[in-house]
């Protein structure tokens, strides 16, 4: 009776210690996703400004329909790769595509380095 009570217990522990691995795998360097969010919120923080001195300037227009206006979009974010660069960060080879801003510009490839650290909210683009 024994040796099957051990047999469930011996199929879990690699199930286990392969969580276990990725669990560790997921605290080191930022994966497309992390990068993705980043490179947003980055822009995101740009185009608040933006939008705030537009609508300073502008006067009459909302801050939303200005904002619309000169929405970027980043998509098709590939990370090629990246190396440790100090402590919790990390300089990273990406490629991926923008779009819009005030000129209404069609979808365009780009690659750059771009270097990040691990915050407790998540991965920061450093400048």
């Amino acid at each position: 009776m024994k040796n099957r009570s051990i047999r469930p217990l011996a199929r879990a522990v690699p199930l286990l210690v392969a969580g276990l691995a990725l669990a560790a795998c997921s605290r080191g360097e930022p994966s497309a996703s992390d990068i993705e969010a980043a490179l947003t919120q980055a822009i995101d923080a740009q185009m608040n400004q933006a939008t705030a001195l537009a609508s300073g300037i502008a006067g009459g227009q909302s801050a939303s329909r200005i904002a619309q206006d000169m929405a970027i979009h980043i998509t098709d974010v590939d990370k090629i790769g990246c190396a440790a660069d100090g402590e919790k960060a990390y300089r990273c080879d990406v490629r991926f595509k923008v779009s819009g801003g005030p000129l209404k510009m069609p979808p365009r490839e780009l690659a750059q380095t771009i270097r990040l650290a691990s915050t407790d909210n998540g991965w920061t683009i450093l400048q």
